[in-house]
């Protein structure tokens, strides 16, 4: 009995439908975006150059001068925030200067 069970599950599978092919892995598809002309430019300063050097790699100039004017200890906090949360790559050790950068851009005598 237990022969006769074995043969017919044997069948059975021999009749079955075969595996299904496996999917091919998903393909991303190219694209290309245009972006805007970058129009605003920091003052030649040595403050802008470290806003530059410290900034620009994810900011553009535009978006850094039309920030709102911050407190030392608020630009503080939002220079802390860049390098701790979003690892902005400049050491700590340069906050003072680039928070003393970024009160002299925001201030209406910039050069």
């Amino acid at each position: 009995m237990r022969r006769a069970v074995l043969l017919a599950l044997l069948a059975l599978t021999a009749c079955s439908k075969p595996a299904k092919e496996p999917e091919a892995p998903f393909a991303f598809a190219a694209t290309s975006i245009t972006l805007p002309a970058e129009t605003a430019a920091l003052p030649a300063s040595p403050a802008a150059d470290r806003v530059t050097v410290a900034c620009t790699a994810c900011h553009s100039a535009d978006m850094i001068v039309r920030q709102p004017p911050l407190k030392p200890e608020q630009w503080a906090a939002t220079v802390k925030k860049m390098r701790e949360v979003y690892k902005a790559t400049y050491p700590e050790s340069e906050d003072a200067g680039l928070v003393a950068a970024l009160i002299e851009l925001q201030s209406p005598d910039a050069p």
